[in-house]
This record gives structure tokens, sequence and C-alpha cells, in this order.
């Protein structure tokens, strides 16, 4: 199934005491493009980051954003300034014999000591982090993809619709092409009897200029192919894998051959099938860039 460049996703999760949050959106681009915008302490993940949205994605402009905010649950970790202990409880003896006191100094005393016990966030396992991390980005992934299969399929019900609407005009160029050499054919006749009379009409002349004509203004081998690349592009609309290159390539195609259509046939009645083959043909380009 096709899928739109454009989605939109989000998960989050408590990690090592830290909320941790991820939003993934997408974009159109011509090839796979990814742009981080994580905390600075943890740009190091982008690499490994980046290979697991190519797990998923191949096409398309993607921005990462990563947020993380401390939990109140945090546990914190108790941190001994031994030197400064040490020092202290030098100080404190040596006060006491110069001062023949008898009132050593207490665990209690040091706790109150500024900086002698520190308390910070316990260090987190980078191995685990990142492992947690990477699970929080392929969930919000997930979310976008499955925001552009859903698009994905609208544009391809939209673009199927369209390339039916060619067919028909196709078929109807099949009925006008017969057309145009008949009407050249009287449209000279006519005008040769304005300027000779019956008896000098020489009617294998006009049957040669009908001819020449003709061979000039024969678009068959166009609508064949107008036909195949149709049928081509039916099926790679079907497909499994990532369409968006090879459908625009084969847009291309579709237009050089309803231009020379237009060039080629000199009637206004397949002149306006062109005109709206062309609005057609722009509408499914137009979709086309928004798939993968």
């Amino acid at each position: 199934m096709p899928k739109s460049m454009t989605g939109f996703g989000q998960a989050e999760k408590v990690v090592g005491g830290y909320e941790v949050r991820i939003e993934a959106k997408s974009v159109n681009h011509r090839y796979l493009e990814v742009v981080f915008r994580l905390p600075r302490q943890w740009t190091m993940l982008e690499e490994s980051f980046k290979k697991r949205i190519q797990q998923y994605l191949l096409r398309g402009r993607v921005e990462v954003y990563m947020n993380i905010e401390r939990s109140a649950e945090l546990p914190l970790q108790a941190e001994i300034n031994w030197p400064l202990a040490d020092s202290c409880m030098a100080a404190s003896r040596q006060l006491q014999e110069s001062y023949q006191l008898n009132t050593p100094l207490t665990v209690r005393d040091l706790f109150l000591i500024p900086d002698v016990v520190r308390f910070r966030e316990a260090e987190a396992d980078f191995d685990d982090w990142e492992q947690a991390m990477g699970e929080v980005l392929e969930e919000a992934v997930r979310q976008l993809l499955q925001m552009r299969e859903r698009e994905g399929a609208d544009l391809t019900a939209d673009m199927k619709e369209r390339l039916n609407a060619l067919r028909e005009f196709t078929a109807n160029l099949n009925v006008e092409a017969p057309r145009v050499v008949e009407d050249y054919r009287n449209r000279l006749a006519s005008r040769l009897k304005d300027w000779l009379t019956d008896a000098q009409i020489d009617e294998q002349r006009i049957a040669m200029e009908a001819a020449l004509l003709a061979d000039k203004a024969d678009i068959s081998e166009e609508l064949t192919r107008l036909s195949s690349h149709l049928d081509h592009a039916a099926l790679i609309l079907d497909g499994q894998e990532a369409v968006g290159r090879k459908l625009d390539f084969l847009l291309q195609e579709l237009n050089r051959e309803v231009n020379t259509v237009g060039s080629k046939a000199n009637s206004a009645a397949i002149s306006g099938i062109v005109v709206q083959m062309k609005a057609e043909l722009e509408k499914i380009r137009e979709q086309a860039q928004n798939l993968e």
C-alpha cells in the first residue's frame, strides 16, 4: 500500500526516573532526511536513532523532538566528600585537645556541614537508556507510519479515480482520431470548390493530401503507449513497495504522450480532450509528490 510522506507520531515513557517524550513528524522530501532536536547530553543517540527510523521509512524529511523532564519520584544517591569529612574530623580533634572538650563530632554533625554529604541523581546505565529511548522513538515512528498509511490510502484512491478518467479520455481519443483525416478531406474539398469549378477539382489530389495528413496526424502509437502507461500506473499503485519515484517517472511519460497527441492531431475535439487530460495528470502529479 502506497504511503504518504506526511505524518506525525508521539510516545512517552518514564525512564530511569525521567519522563521521556518523543515526537516525530515528516513532510515531503526526495530522499530520507532525518533532523534531530535532542537535549545536548543525548546527541550521541542520533546515529542509533537514525538506524531505527530507516527500518520504517524510505523517503521524507523527518524531524525528531525529544523532551526529558525529571520525575518527582526520581531516587537520589548520597555522595560523601571524604577529604572534607576527614578534614572536619581532624579539625574537631584539634579543637577538643586545645580546649579540653569531650564532645566528639557525630555523624549527624557531619551531615549538617555543607558539602560533606551531597545528594545527586543516581547515574543511569547508558545502554539501558539507549534501549529504552529507542523503544520510545520506535513507538512514535510507528504512529507516524500509521498516519502515513491512512493518508496514502486516501491519495491512492483519488489517483485511481483520475486514472480511470484518463482511460475514458483515451477511449474518446480513439473515437476522434479517425475523424481527423475525414474532416480535413471535407474542409479541403470545400475550399477547392470555392476556388475552382467542379470540373477542375482533382479528387486524386485531394486523396493524396488527405493521406499525407493522415500520416502526420496518426496518433495510434501514442494512444497505445498511453493505455500501457495507465495500466502500469495502476499496477504501481497496487504494489507494496515505495511508489513515489516510479510514479513520478511514469507521469512524465504520460504527459509527453498527451502533448504529442495534442500537437499531431489538428482537431478542436482532440485538443479539448488533451486539455482535460493534462489537468488530470497535473492533479495526479501533485498527489504523487506526497507518496513515499
